[in-house]
């Protein structure tokens, strides 16, 4: 990675409540970071999407925590794409979370 110094994605389920957290750190000199966070629920073979959000920040670090209700037998997964521009440029990367039960 040329941009994104550190980039990690979290993902808890408990107490009825799936929650990731998402965290970038770019090179310094960094202009920008962009997060875009989904938090997704298995149905059949699928992943939907069940709520998604968006950070934009200035400068070399950003980060998310968001959250929604998780029903009991249900499994869930965050995927996160970050985005860090420097000198122009952007370069992202894509993580998913190992899957986890409610």
């Amino acid at each position: 990675m040329t941009n994104i110094n550190d980039a990690q994605c979290v993902l808890t389920v408990k107490d009825g409540k799936a929650a990731a957290r998402v965290e970038v750190g770019g090179k310094r000199g960094s202009e920008k970071c962009k997060i875009v966070l989904k938090i997704q629920v298995q149905q059949g073979t699928r992943w939907v999407t069940v709520d998604s959000w968006t950070v934009e920040k200035d400068g070399r670090n950003a980060s998310i925590e968001e959250s929604v209700k998780a029903e009991s037998g249900k499994i869930y997964r965050a995927q996160t794409t970050v985005t860090v521009w420097l000198d122009g440029k952007a370069e992202s990367k894509t993580i998913t979370t190992a899957e986890k039960a409610a």
